[in-house]
């Protein structure tokens, strides 16, 4: 990923969005039709000027057939907690863990 340094994993998910978007053939002014928002406003979360949060990177995998997974595990067994997001293939069934607007600050990934 090609976050700038200190974005960490928002940056990371960010970069992760857009290449799906890219790779999917979806345009960011398609998605933001389909999902209801400004070219304006999914521009600025994608580019980090605007909050992109889970709930809201969920969706745009969506649109591109895939789902949002994030785990958390330990960095080492005497190391705090890393914080991890990866795009994998759809599910079968929406992932139950995610909350309506919770970012991901709130799980210490920022």
């Amino acid at each position: 990923m090609t976050a700038t340094p200190g974005e960490g994993i928002m940056g990371d998910l960010r970069d992760l969005v857009r290449a799906t978007l890219a790779a999917s053939g979806i345009s960011q002014a398609s998605a933001a039709s389909r999902l209801g928002l400004s070219q304006k406003h999914l521009s600025q979360m994608l580019t980090g000027r605007a909050v992109l949060t889970l709930p809201w990177a969920e969706r745009l995998l969506d649109l591109c057939g895939w789902r949002l997974m994030v785990s958390v595990a330990p960095a080492s067994p005497t190391g705090p907690a890393t914080v991890k997001a990866v795009a994998g293939p759809p599910a079968p069934s929406r992932c139950p863990v995610l909350q309506p607007n919770v970012g991901l600050g709130r799980y210490g990934g920022v």
